[in-house]
């Protein structure tokens, strides 16, 4: 994979042949309302789902610029393709904080990928046997129907605390929940666990302080490596949002009539749409622009500051983690006001339930309706 540049495509980021075979296979996707068997033996094979997984278990463990720099350019292949790898991915970076023996067998396997939510909506309690009692409900688990392994958080009300906890497939009951416009193929089901009996090893806690793998990549505040994450997915399916209206305007202007055989004259509405168009793409170059900043600045300084037992502490990791958060944010609201500005001059094509633009507008709006990015 190449070095991350602010400048470069997304596209640099992928091999021809993988964004061919994504996108080839998003519209059987969609129909099926899961990845398929192709684009999941690509993500297999590269090993994607462990894209932030340590590598003492077998994982990539690539660095948080330039796992931000690959969610943009998936998200910007296939928008339901990119969603999956955002999700679960991030939820392989959790293996830096489990415990050594449990974390080897999870992520063993080589198609281990991990789904779950970050909602708080269970509970665990601790039974006479020295195991934990897990029940709850949870929504939005994103590539619920082919996860190896489970992520939950839930209140322990005995120490009056939450924690993360991992559940296998067999304590997991799916409810078919995700009727969504877009990212369809996401498969973001809900699940439901009713009294499973936990260990309490399968407990674990993300503590950028106290990871149990000693890298960089686990010192990362959980709070800003989400935005980053996602925020870079979504300016992605922006980016392919805006190259799609400007193939459909190329093709407005080369349209012939059928009867003169002279070419479309120019729509009277073309000239402000150009600079509508003109104007977004800057913005969005520099929303994205100040992201990768921001997190290759952040990880400068806790590479730089790695021997601090309380990085928490620092008012410079505070500062680095909020200008992520912030650039994040700025990003997010730049891509939701390049394509919502663009779409009146996109017509019934636009809107169309079977064309490639109107897809990606419909995966755009269902994604930046994520929690983490509701207007402040």
């Amino acid at each position: 994979m190449k070095q991350t540049s602010v400048a470069n495509h997304p596209s640099m980021h992928l091999q021809k042949q993988w964004i061919t075979l994504l996108r080839e296979a998003s519209s059987e996707a969609e129909n099926r309302g899961q990845l398929t068997s192709r684009q999941l033996q690509l993500f297999y094979k590269q090993g994607w789902f462990k894209a932030l997984v340590p590598q003492k278990y077998g994982g990539l463990q690539w660095s948080l610029s330039r796992v931000v720099a690959f969610e943009e350019a998936i998200g910007w292949t296939e928008g339901s393709a990119g969603w999956v790898f955002t999700l679960c991915s991030g939820a392989g970076w959790f293996g830096g904080y489990m415990d050594v023996a449990l974390a080897s067998r999870i992520f063993s396997p080589k198609r281990a990928c991990l789904a779950g939510s970050g909602a708080v909506s269970g509970v665990a309690e601790r039974l006479d046997n020295g195991n934990w009692a897990i029940k709850g409900h949870w929504q939005y688990a994103t590539g619920a129907p082919h996860a190896s392994y489970f992520t939950a958080n839930v209140f322990l009300p005995d120490e009056k605390r939450v924690r993360a906890v991992l559940l296998p497939p067999a304590a997991v009951t799916l409810e078919k929940t995700w009727h969504t416009t877009g990212l369809i193929a996401s498969a973001s089901e809900s699940f439901i666990v009713a009294g499973h009996q936990q260990p309490a090893g399968c407990f674990f806690d993300i503590d950028p302080d106290h990871p149990v793998i000693g890298e960089p990549l686990y010192r990362m505040p959980f709070g800003a490596l989400a935005e980053a994450t996602i925020a870079a997915n979504l300016s992605g399916m922006a980016l392919h949002y805006m190259e799609e209206v400007a193939d459909l305007w190329a093709g407005k202007m080369a349209a012939v009539k059928p009867f003169t055989g002279l070419a479309t004259k120019e729509p009277a509405w073309m000239r402000s749409a150009l600079k509508v168009y003109k104007t977004n793409i800057r913005q969005w170059q520099q929303a994205r622009t100040k992201l990768f900043r921001a997190v290759e600045s952040l990880e400068t300084y806790v590479n730089a500051h790695m021997d601090i037992p309380r990085l928490l502490d620092c008012p410079g990791y505070a500062n680095k983690s909020k200008a992520v958060s912030e650039a994040s944010q700025s990003l997010a609201a730049t891509c939701r006001m390049a394509v919502n500005s663009l779409y009146p001059y996109t017509g019934l094509t636009g809107a169309s339930q079977a064309s490639s633009i109107g897809k990606v507008w419909r995966d755009f709006q269902t994604g930046s309706q994520h929690a983490l990015f509701v207007p402040a």
